[in-house]
């Protein structure tokens, strides 16, 4: 096993590897409303949490969930990408974005939930930086609040390169897309080619760790957070999950 470690991952590096980081409008023509994650977290909130009024959202990307949420709970969303919080700003003006890095985040305050969602903890190569990530979260958690994640458990498949026709705001693209893993690093990559109408190419090499459930809730536990539920999807059908990505609710314990 190589014991080398892998490049910090900074903003930079992120929107140099994902198109859609570069394009955030394009990610949210693809991506849509954050319906399946919003329903998780109401999940969560009606079970363990069900006076909860704040939300801190850790890796935000374009402000979809924060705005999903935003009826039941003011929101705070941090992303290290200036310009997903710069389109999230704009897309979403009753809610609130900062620019900041969640391994590091201090802001002296807590919250009822805290979500980090969409692979955010994929992105943290080194196991150390999920210690700071479970970490940071535990500053800002007090008794009672929860946290919901959702993250890869286990590697994606490795297939053969498959292409299919993707409608854009450009026109339609045809996006080929291949999976490998690397168990020395526990890296999955995911290379992406995007072939537009307009002639213009864009190739996505993206990196993504993963950290194994039993990883994930012991970093968790070291930081003062006792797991409630782990599934894949709702309704919680599967116990454990199997992945490749899965759901996993913690909270403080109250006092």
């Amino acid at each position: 096993m190589s014991n080398a470690r892998i490049s910090p991952t900074t903003a930079d590096d992120l929107a140099a590897a994902n198109l859609l980081y570069r394009d955030p409008g394009l990610h949210d023509h693809l991506q849509g409303a954050a319906t399946r994650d919003a329903d998780v977290v109401h999940h969560a909130i009606d079970t363990w949490a069900p006076h909860a009024a704040s939300l801190l959202d850790a890796g935000c990307g374009t402000g979809t969930l924060v705005a999903a949420l935003s009826d039941r709970l003011t929101g705070l969303g941090i992303d290290l990408q200036p310009q997903l919080i710069t389109h999230a700003r704009a897309a979403h003006p009753g809610c609130d974005f900062e620019v900041d890095e969640l391994c590091t985040l201090d802001l002296r305050c807590t919250f009822d939930v805290i979500t980090c969602l969409g692979n955010v903890l994929a992105y943290l190569h080194e196991p150390d930086e999920l210690h700071a990530a479970t970490a940071a979260m535990s500053r800002h958690a007090h008794p009672g609040t929860i946290v919901v994640i959702n993250t890869l458990i286990t590697p994606p498949p490795e297939v053969p390169a498959s292409t299919s026709l993707v409608a854009t705001p450009r026109g339609p693209a045809q996006v080929t897309v291949q999976n490998r893993w690397d168990d020395d690093t526990r890296l999955a990559t995911m290379t992406r080619r995007w072939a537009f109408t307009d002639g213009r190419t864009e190739t996505d090499i993206v990196h993504r760790r993963v950290h194994d459930l039993n990883a994930l809730t012991t970093a968790l536990a070291s930081n003062g957070f006792q797991v409630r539920a782990a599934f894949d999807t709702l309704p919680t059908t599967r116990n454990p999950p199997r992945g490749p990505s899965a759901f996993v609710i913690a909270q403080r314990p109250q006092r």
